[in-house]
């Protein structure tokens, strides 16, 4: 081996030997953070949560939840909490960015952010749905779905891969997890409105209705939308039932004309 090759190894091996010490530094320093994170309970975060939300089922007299707004952020970026949630909403804003909105029903609300704005909501405005543990004599004849890639723009993919019993969220081509506690987010059922007068969340607040696509329990079932006045969103099956979903957390995209969806 001449010296001038020896030369370029030591450099190759050098260079290389630097990208891992930082690789590593960096993740000792992420996970170091993150776990102060997770056992230093914060005094700020803790005024947002209401006491008398409880971890774990909701009690039967419970007439609120609350609604978390996301800070819009980029395609690459974990949230914080959102593994909590009942209800996942993900569209694009208005400048071109995606937003989360997440209510929070059945467990607390346990230090999310980014967050823009945290409010109280009666249960009285949210979708009502019959849930079930079991799916297959419902929608066991629909076109089978165990892969959804949905383009919200240039930018910003949500994909989902279905696999023992649920719906694994992905983030273009990376596994989403909640930033606490570093488990994947696992989805029960994935709502898609359509509209074609497109404002984001607002969509849920307004009149209007439209055609989507359920994926639940690995099958795809059309659906319509309806809003009138202050009742909530209803969600009916092409022949005029209400939809069922299944037992755990749903994911609800807002989409336009503009979007994209396909599955197989």
């Amino acid at each position: 081996m001449s010296a001038v090759t020896r030369r370029k190894f030591y450099l190759i091996v050098l260079l290389l030997s630097l990208f891992f010490i930082l690789e590593i530094a960096y993740l000792t320093t992420r996970l170091l953070r993150e776990n102060l994170y997770l056992f230093s309970l914060s005094a700020y975060n803790a005024k947002k949560v209401d006491s008398s939300l409880t971890t774990g089922c909701s009690p039967p007299n419970k007439k609120q939840g609350y609604l978390i707004s996301y800070s819009p952020s980029n395609n690459e970026e974990w949230l914080c909490g959102i593994n909590n949630a009942d209800y996942i909403f993900e569209y694009i804003n208005n400048e071109g960015l995606l937003a989360y909105d997440s209510i929070f029903l059945s467990k607390d609300p346990y230090k999310p952010s980014p967050i823009s704005s945290t409010k109280k909501i009666s249960i009285d405005d949210i979708p009502s749905f019959a849930f079930s543990n079991s799916l297959n004599q419902i929608y066991s004849k629909n076109q089978k779905a165990t892969y959804i890639f949905v383009t919200m723009n240039y930018n910003a993919f949500s994909n989902f891969i279905y696999d023992k019993g649920y719906y694994t969220h992905f983030k273009n081509t990376r596994t989403d997890i909640d930033a606490i506690d570093y488990k994947p987010i696992l989805i029960s059922n994935i709502i898609i409105q359509y509209t074609d007068n497109y404002k984001g969340i607002a969509n849920l607040y307004e009149s209007g209705h439209g055609k989507g696509i359920l994926f639940s329990g690995e099958r795809a079932i059309d659906i319509e939308w309806e809003k009138a006045g202050s009742s909530p969103i209803k969600i009916k099956d092409t022949n005029g039932n209400d939809i069922t979903l299944l037992e755990g957390k749903t994911w609800w995209i807002i989409l336009n004309k503009n979007c994209y969806l396909t599955y197989n």
